[in-house]
């Protein structure tokens, strides 16, 4: 298996207009709570885009998340609470058959790693 950051900062296209700059303590409950969701989103949407490149690449995923942009994403996701990039871990042959992205974030009641996505699995919140 191998495991690598996520090249690259940013958010993944949204219809979200707000403009204002996450930062790592939450001022409210409902302030972690979208920080949380749009955490989720975000690994959703790496999800989505690894998804989609492997059925235009007979059913394998990338070897580096670079390969996804621009084609599939416009940039490579960040973590809302401290714009940190993502973990990716391959799994499988190379190129991989399979992979998990977790949050290198600090989101309040979760396990640290957590959020997580898994290609079979999907979104799992806590350990």
């Amino acid at each position: 298996m191998a495991s690598i950051l996520v090249s690259g900062c940013g958010s993944t296209p949204s219809t979200s207009t707000s403009t204002a700059t996450p930062t790592a303590t939450p001022d409210s409950p409902a302030e972690a709570h979208e920080q949380l969701r749009a955490c989720i989103t975000n690994l959703k949407n790496l999800a989505t885009a690894y998804e989609i490149y492997s059925s235009d690449f007979q059913n394998r995923y990338p070897d580096l998340p670079s390969k996804v942009t621009p084609n599939y994403l416009k940039v490579l996701p960040a973590c809302p609470t401290n714009n940190q990039a993502y973990r990716i871990e391959s799994t499988g042959a190379t190129p991989p058959d399979g992979y998990t992205f977790w949050c290198q974030g600090r989101h309040a009641d979760l396990a640290p790693e957590y959020p997580r996505y898994t290609w079979f699995q999907g979104v799992i919140e806590r350990p």
